[in-house]
């Protein structure tokens, strides 16, 4: 017999517990001020006994990072740092005027640390763009393009980029494309931080044209995501169709997207299976997450909680 447990602050788990007696609690996403903790217990993946809620304070036992302890992972990009035993850069940064490149490490708070960027900046001044989005997986998957006019801005014509106070990565509205080729994949499951106000949104993305990834603009915003497999979620709303993608977007807000089982059989571009970044559409990101195969909805909820909480709140 299999067992798990939840605890869940106001209905959203905050740790499990999987083969019990002998595995600890997963604390990941837990958060401090929890103010109603419920407990949960499932045999073989029936729920047997549920709490009644215990109110009150709490502090968060010492949380990990978003990444860690999942499996599966094939992806991992963000401004922020994703697993604890990851000890690389998040971006390495390109100073346009003199072509030098530089990694731009974490802060203290385990944030890209703007103050590095800024000094690398005024060296020379004027643009830095991102000349490798560094995969944090250690699977090697590091997102990059060979064509400095595809590179997205880390410092811009407006300085550094914001969403909610949180650094972010721009695109200017015509180009911008970070790629990473990927393969051997069927079915994965996705998560990103991104924002985008204006016609074109393309999140998964695997050939030349929209309909053939979770892309929208003015001329497609009916067609039907649903072929793409799986369900594909903006801020924890289920959306069906291009046209409610498009409208969950189209603001200057972070939104936490996912999309857990989408089949990429056949995904090509060039002749290679290719996944175009989270970069190729959206106005900013963040943060971009891929897993093989469809995760649980335990995992996802997991997930989906920790970005919503540190970029969002």
């Amino acid at each position: 017999m299999t067992t798990k447990t939840e605890l869940l602050n106001n209905g959203v788990v905050v740790a499990t517990k999987t083969a019990a007696p002998f595995y600890s609690w997963d604390w990941t996403p837990a958060t401090s001020g929890a103010s109603s903790l419920t407990y949960k217990r499932y045999e073989d993946g029936v729920l047997v006994f549920t709490s009644g809620a215990l109110t009150g304070t709490v502090e968060a036992a010492a949380a990990g990072l978003v990444l860690d302890g999942i499996p599966n992972l094939i992806q991992g990009l963000s401004v922020r740092k994703l697993r604890t035993d990851y000890a690389g850069a998040p971006v390495e940064a390109i100073r346009i005027s003199d072509s030098v490149v530089q990694d731009i490490s974490f802060d203290g708070g385990n944030l890209l640390d703007t103050t590095a960027l800024t000094t690398f900046r005024n060296v020379t001044g004027g643009d830095v763009k991102l000349n490798t989005w560094y995969d944090q997986t250690l699977n090697g998957n590091d997102a990059t393009t060979p064509l400095v006019n595809d590179r997205p801005d880390l410092w811009g014509s407006g300085g550094i980029e914001y969403l909610n106070s949180i650094v972010t990565i721009s695109r200017d509205l015509t180009a911008n494309n970070m790629e990473t080729a990927i393969s051997g994949e069927t079915i994965i499951s996705a998560f990103f931080v991104v924002n985008d106000a204006g016609t074109r949104r393309a999140i998964l993305a695997g050939g030349q044209g929209s309909a053939e990834g979770l892309g929208v603009s003015s001329t497609d915003s009916s067609d039907d995501v649903a072929a793409l497999g799986g369900v594909i979620q903006v801020d924890g709303v289920t959306v069906n169709t291009r046209g409610e993608f498009k409208t969950a977007l189209n603001d200057l807000l972070p939104h936490v997207v996912s999309a857990v089982g989408v089949d990429i059989t056949g995904w090509t571009t060039y002749n290679m299976r290719y996944f175009s970044d989270a970069l190729s559409m959206m106005r900013r990101s963040s943060e971009r997450i891929l897993i093989s195969g469809a995760v649980s909805d335990i995992v996802r909820d997991q997930i989906v909680a920790n970005q919503t909480a540190y970029y969002k709140s």
